[in-house]
C-alpha cells in the first residue's frame, strides 16, 4: 500500500512514518530534497542529525523508530511511503538502510541496537555484525573485495608485501633476494617436501630444511644442465665461468679471459687377455665415436696399461700393437722385437693412440700418433735391452666423421714354434679433447 506524505518546511518537521512492526519504503520523486531524522525538532542545516533524501532517492525503514522530514525554507515535497515492501526492496544482508546503525569505535557498542547493525572495531580493524544478541566478526576473501589486476605497487606501503607464506602458482619479479641464514630457495620432487627429496637449494648459509635435508652455503643441485651457447661468455673477475660451447663441449673461462675446453675421459678396468694368437685380438676398451661429434681439431685417444709374458719355450717372438677402426688397422703398428722380448720374461707396457681430426665430413681425414713405452719387470733399470719406447705416426688418413665408428687397440704375436706366451691389459682410459 502506498501513502503520499507532503513534507513542509517547518517550523516543525513532518511525521513521515510512525514507529511500527512493519517495514516501509520511502521514495522521493523530486525535485526537492527532504532532510530525514528521528526527532520533530530537526533542521535542514543540522547535518549531524539529518540524512538528506534527494530527488529520485529512496530509503528502507524497518519501523524501529519514528521518521520525520523537513524541507528547506520556501520548499515542500511529496513523498511516497510504500508499506510491506521490505522483502522486495531490502538488501540481502541488512534489514533496511534506515533501520540499522553503524559504529566506528574502540569500545563494544551497547544499548538498543537494531539487528544487522555494523561495528568497525578500531582496536583490531575487524568488522562485526550484530545478530540480535552478540557481535559476530565478519570474514571476506580477497576475491570478494579485490578485483583481479587492481593491486599494484602504488596500492602497497612502500611497494612491499610482507607475509610469512606466499602460496602462488607463478611469481614474477625483477629480483629475488634471500639474506643470510633466513633466506634460501629450496626445490623438491615431492609435494609436500620430504626427507631425501631436496633437489636444488640456493642459500646464503648452510642449514637444514624442515624435513631434515641438509644444504650447503651456495648452490646444491642433483644435476647441472648447460645449454649450448653460440659464443664464449665474458670473463668474470676472480671467478671461473663454466659453459657449454656451440658444439656441446664443456668449457670454462678463467678470470684472465683464457678459454679452455675441458678434457672428457673415462676409465675401463675390464681385463683384456690374449694367449698365443697370431691374429689381432682386442686389447683395450672400445672408443665409440658418435656420428658428427668430431670436427676440425677434435682429438680422441685410447690409453692402455698391461703386461706381456714371453714364451717359456721355443723361439722368441715379436708382439705388435695397432689402432683399429671398425676392425681394420688404421695408421702404423708398433712392434716389440725378440731382443726386447726374449724367452721367459714379463714386460710392462703403457701405450696411447691419439687421433686428431684435420678436417670433418664424409671425406674427412685425421692424424694418428702412438706413444708410450715398455720395460722388463723384475730387473734393474738401465740394463741393456730392458726398456724401449713405443712410437708411431701416420698422417692424412681418411675418416668419415658423419657416421658411427668403433676404435680399439689390438695386439697379436708373430708366428713361431713357441708356447706359454700371453698378454693382458688391466686398464683402459678413453679420452676426448677439444
Amino acid at each position: 500500500m502506498t501513502n503520499v506524505v507532503i513534507v513542509g518546511n517547518g517550523p516543525v518537521a513532518t511525521l513521515i512514518y510512525a514507529k511500527s512492526d512493519s517495514a516501509a519504503l520511502i521514495q522521493n520523486n523530486g525535485p526537492n530534497t527532504v532532510y530525514l531524522g528521528d526527532d520533530q525538532g530537526i533542521r535542514p542545516t543540522d547535518t549531524s542529525a539529518v540524512v538528506p533524501l534527494t530527488g529520485s532517492g529512496y530509503l528502507n525503514v524497518d519501523g524501529t523508530c519514528d521518521i520525520f522530514g523537513i524541507c528547506l525554507p520556501g520548499q515542500t515535497q511529496a513523498l511516497n511511503v510504500i508499506t510491506s515492501g521490505l522483502a522486495f526492496f531490502s538488501p540481502p544482508s541488512l534489514s533496511g538502510l534506515g533501520g540499522v546503525k553503524i559504529f566506528a569505535q574502540t569500545s563494544t557498542p551497547t544499548g538498543t541496537i537494531p539487528v544487522n547493525s555494523l561495528w568497525f572495531n578500531l582496536t583490531d580493524g575487524s568488522m562485526q555484525l550484530w545478530n540480535g544478541s552478540a557481535w559476530i566478526p565478519q570474514q571476506f576473501s580477497g576475491q570478494q573485495i579485490i578485483t583481479a589486476g587492481t593491486v599494484y605497487a602504488a596500492q602497497l606501503a612502500a611497494g612491499i608485501v610482507k607475509a610469512g607464506i606466499v602460496d602462488a602458482t607463478n611469481v614474477l619479479a625483477n629480483s629475488y633476494i634471500a639474506t643470510s641464514a633466513a633466506g634460501e630457495f629450496l626445490a623438491y620432487d615431492t609435494n609436500p617436501p620430504s626427507a631425501g627429496h631436496l633437489i636444488s637449494a640456493i642459500a646464503g648459509s648452510a642449514g637444514t630444511d624442515g624435513v631434515t635435508n641438509p644444504y650447503p652455503k651456495g648452490l646444491l643441485s642433483q644435476q647441472l644442465t648447460l645449454q649450448n651457447i653460440a659464443s664464449s661468455p665474458p670473463a668474470f673477475a676472480n671467478s671461473s665461468v663454466f659453459y657449454s660451447s656451440s658444439t656441446g663441449r664443456p668449457s670454462f673461462i678463467n678470470n684472465y679471459g683464457v678459454d679452455f675446453v675441458l678434457e672428457r675421459s673415462g676409465i675401463n678396468n675390464q681385463n683384456y687377455l690374449m694367449g698365443t694368437q697370431t691374429l689381432p685380438q682386442q686389447m683395450s676398451g672400445p672408443l665409440a665415436y658418435i656420428a658428427n661429434e668430431g670436427f676440425a681439431n677434435s682429438e680422441f685417444g685410447i690409453e692402455i696399461d698391461g703386461t706381456i709374458t714371453t714364451p717359456t719355450s721355443g723361439v722368441a717372438l715379436v708382439y705388435t700393437f695397432g689402432l683399429y677402426m671398425d676392425g681394420t688397422l688404421v695408421g702404423n703398428s708398433i712392434g716389440l722385437g725378440s731382443v726386447m722380448l726374449p724367452l721367459s720374461v714379463t714386460v710392462g707396457y703403457t701405450l696411447e693412440f691419439r687421433f686428431l681430426l684435420q678436417s670433418a665430413g664424409v671425406s674427412g681425414n685425421f692424424t694418428i700418433v702412438g706413444t708410450g713405452g715398455a720395460s722388463r719387470l723384475f730387473v734393474n733399470e738401465g740394463n741393456t735391452n730392458t726398456a724401449a719406447p713405443l712410437n708411431s705416426l701416420a698422417t692424412n688418413l681418411t675418416f668419415n666423421t658423419t657416421i658411427n665408428h668403433t676404435f680399439t687397440i689390438n695386439g697379436n704375436w708373430s708366428s713361431g714354434a713357441s708356447s706359454g706366451h700371453s698378454a693382458i691389459t688391466y686398464r683402459t682410459k678413453i679420452v676426448r679433447r677439444n
